[in-house]
């Protein structure tokens, strides 16, 4: 509810369980998801290229089948000696941060810990998991989605809340194509 004392604790716990879902799959390096396929034969492949062509990539002839917006961000990590398990796990702060702001979201009209629970289900989603554990574009894809969503049922409309969601609807479609439609707010 507006106005509601805050629960900060209920924020730790949702860092708590996404660590604890997360940083053990990241760190065993394994896995034999698809998702876990689509990074080894086809992201990581698009990522390495990308960061041989700094600081002109080159962008047509992808070897996925996204826009380069995610890949373009982790060439950079990878040019700076990330390494795989460096951008899994910078891939996961993009799950977080879908997560965090769907939690943010719910706050405005639940208190913080009934928000949790709320939220927990995008969390705590296979397709979220897999996409923070295995570096590919969906946890960003949904953190952008999320944020433009935010900024539009929270924020007021004004000049600045305009750019915000043009930036946020853009970076969603630079990651995914498919998130055309998050755009319309």
């Amino acid at each position: 509810m507006i106005g509601a004392r805050p629960d900060r604790l209920s924020g730790w716990w949702i860092l708590a369980a996404y660590a604890l879902l997360v940083l053990p799959a990241i760190l065993a390096g394994g896995g034999g998801s698809s998702q876990a396929a689509d990074f080894r034969e086809y992201h990581l492949l698009e990522i390495q290229r990308l960061a041989g062509g700094w600081p002109r990539p080159e962008l047509r002839d992808s070897l996925t089948s996204t826009t380069p917006g995610f890949h373009l961000l982790m060439s950079i990590g990878w040019k700076l000696g990330l390494g795989v398990t460096g951008l899994r796990l910078l891939a996961s702060l993009a799950g977080l941060a879908a997560w965090w702001v769907v939690w943010r979201v719910a706050c405005r009209w639940l208190p913080e810990r009934t928000a949790a629970w709320v939220s927990a289900p995008v969390a705590l989603s296979p397709y979220l998991l897999g996409a923070a554990v295995w570096s590919t574009t969906e946890a960003l894809a949904v953190a952008l989605a999320a944020g433009l969503m935010g900024a539009a049922f929270v924020m007021r409309p004004a000049a600045g809340t305009a750019a915000a969601s043009g930036v946020l609807g853009a970076g969603a479609v630079l990651v995914r194509q498919i998130l055309l439609w998050a755009s319309v707010p």
